[in-house]
């Protein structure tokens, strides 16, 4: 009934942002939209910005990642293909943004379950042309963890000029760090 910023009555000078709420979906064995239909929602309710559909994975440790432990924990397949789904609904996602010349702004949404799996899916999509993206799955990381993520995709990121949104982690303590590295928004 006349969109999102009507509902909200909110000015028009405010930006509304559409996420596809992976959270609500994270024990399906895949979400239960899609690709066409978050694009057209997205647009019919007049949103400003648009998160691709993203799968959630629920672990996430620095162990991970094989430069930082002697005995380094592999992720199952379980994480492999929520990531893999991630990535290939971000780019369908983006086809069809791009021939459908929708006006809201696409933000890829990644996934990881260590700092190097995030820079892994960060690169994929900024390579595809992504200039923005959504960090998913952290928010209930500890800062310390967060900030591992996020100091690891900083270099990537500046050298692309690629904003970040942070899904799930407004916090003050992260604010200063957010600043110096490319995070543009968060929730």
């Amino acid at each position: 009934a006349g969109g999102i910023r009507s509902f909200l009555r909110a000015p028009d000078n405010v930006e509304m942002m559409g996420d596809c709420g992976a959270f609500q979906y994270r024990n399906e064995e895949k979400p239960p939209y899609s690709c066409e239909e978050t694009c057209s929602f997205y647009d019919e309710i007049g949103f400003d910005y648009g998160m691709t559909l993203d799968h959630m994975i629920f672990e996430f440790d620095e162990e991970y990642d094989a430069s930082t432990t002697l005995f380094g924990k592999e992720p199952t397949e379980e994480m492999h293909h929520r990531r893999d789904i991630s990535i290939i609904n971000a780019l369908k996602m983006k086809e069809i943004w791009d021939s459908k010349k929708y006006s809201y702004k696409l933000i890829g949404a990644i996934q990881g379950w260590s700092p190097e799996s995030y820079k892994k899916s960060a690169t994929e999509l900024i390579n595809k042309g992504f200039d923005y993206l959504a960090l998913g799955g952290l928010a209930r990381a500890n800062d310390k963890q967060i900030l591992s993520v996020i100091h690891c995709l900083n270099p990537i990121l500046q050298k692309s000029n690629t904003k970040v949104h942070v899904l799930g982690v407004a916090r003050l303590s992260l604010i200063e760090d957010y600043m110096k590295c490319n995070v543009a928004s968060c929730d």
